[in-house]
């Protein structure tokens, strides 16, 4: 079962089973398609983290912000690599955000770190993926 949700409201604005023996890769464009996506910004997981996904939101006037881990091993050791060389030469060679978010909640303490950059270059095909960007938060 794949849901998308209105976090801040806390509502639940649709769902999509997956087929049996299937994944939810094959869900997602189906709900999305049930959804008014102009102006929202749609976040998914790794698993989720497809080009015809991206597409798909940029075609229906969103923004997207997709879990990079090793399902694209190539594209996740560019982006680990890039900021591997931004943080040993510091932000004055490449700029870059931080924002650092603690959270205290069932049993356990979560911090989460992103890094944003809208510096593309370590990146082979970025064109690749529809309306690739960044939007610098806070931080250094």
């Amino acid at each position: 079962m794949v849901s998308a949700f209105a976090c801040s409201n806390g509502v639940v604005l649709g769902q999509e089973c997956a087929e049996e023996k299937s994944n939810e890769i094959k869900a997602i464009p189906a709900l999305l398609a049930l959804l008014a996506l102009k102006g929202c910004i749609v976040t998914i997981d790794a698993m989720g983290y497809q080009k015809a996904i991206a597409k798909q939101i940029r075609q229906g006037k969103g923004d997207y912000v997709l879990a990079v881990k090793d399902n694209h091993a190539s594209l996740h050791l560019a982006i680990v690599d890039w900021f591997d060389v931004a943080q040993a030469h510091g932000s004055k060679h490449t700029a870059h955000g931080y924002y650092e978010q603690t959270d205290k909640g069932h049993g356990r303490i979560e911090v989460r770190r992103y890094w944003v950059s809208e510096d593309l270059s370590g990146l082979a095909t970025p064109e690749r993926w529809a309306g690739l960007r960044s939007h610098r938060c806070g931080g250094e």
